[in-house]
């Protein structure tokens, strides 16, 4: 009789063990994959390319592609494709000067390059990046057509390559557009071309009315390592 209640109590060990471990894992893996979408948060942005800016309208400001200014609401993961931005104005865009006044295509005519390196507020998993079009009451203006994603956790050794964008099919219009899925704390966008003619007019320049990133924040490791310790924890508890 002791020998069979000996082996019950230890089967129900191993019965609640093989629980308390399955639940734990379950609920790290919710951690690092069940969170919803977001925009992702910018604590700074610096312009690091050798164009020159455009100082009329105060448009050599790249705080300005990420400050919200222009917008017609706040962007979140849901609303994003319906908020739009209104007709370039003082201190809401950015945009470099035509380098030849009498008009152009910018990418033919410099060897100016448009840099921006941003700083995000957290590290995320990011899978689109959002950017409105530039435009004094045209569509494509000037707007951004070819970009490439630098990015990593402190540095940016990791890229994307090219990534073509759509033009915005309305003036002041989001477009949303998949970069797979990058994990980053910082990201370099390099623009690489602009809407010459097509769908508006412009392409004399380069002009950004707003960017975002989608995301999802990744846990810090502390986080899952404590939820760890603290299934173990109850694991072996359950076994005095």
């Amino acid at each position: 009789m002791l020998g069979i209640h000996r082996t019950s109590v230890l089967t129900s060990h191993k019965t609640d063990m093989k629980k308390l471990t399955l639940g734990t894992a379950a609920t790290i893996s919710m951690l690092t994959s069940a969170h919803s979408a977001v925009i992702v948060g910018t604590n700074s942005i610096a312009f690091t390319g050798t164009a020159t800016e455009e100082t009329v309208f105060s448009l050599n400001l790249e705080s300005q592609i990420v400050d919200g200014s222009g917008l017609s609401a706040t962007p979140t993961a849901a609303n994003v494709g319906s908020v739009t931005h209104a007709n370039v104005a003082n201190g809401n865009a950015w945009a470099t000067i035509d380098p030849t006044p009498a008009g152009g295509d910018y990418f033919a005519e410099t060897v100016g390059t448009v840099v921006f390196e941003i700083v995000l507020d957290n590290t995320y998993a990011i899978t689109d990046f959002v950017h409105w079009s530039y435009g004094f009451g045209t569509i494509n203006d000037n707007n951004i057509s070819n970009v490439t994603f630098d990015y990593g956790v402190g540095d940016y050794a990791s890229s994307t390559g090219a990534v073509a964008l759509a033009e915005a099919s309305t003036a002041g219009g989001s477009v949303i557009t998949s970069i797979g899925s990058i994990t980053a704390d910082r990201i370099r966008i390099t623009v690489n071309d602009n809407y010459f003619v097509p769908q508006g007019d412009g392409g004399d320049r380069v002009g950004i009315a707003e960017v975002r990133f989608i995301g999802d924040v990744v846990p810090e490791p502390s986080s899952v390592a404590l939820l760890g310790l603290g299934g173990l924890a109850l694991i072996f508890r359950r076994r005095k």
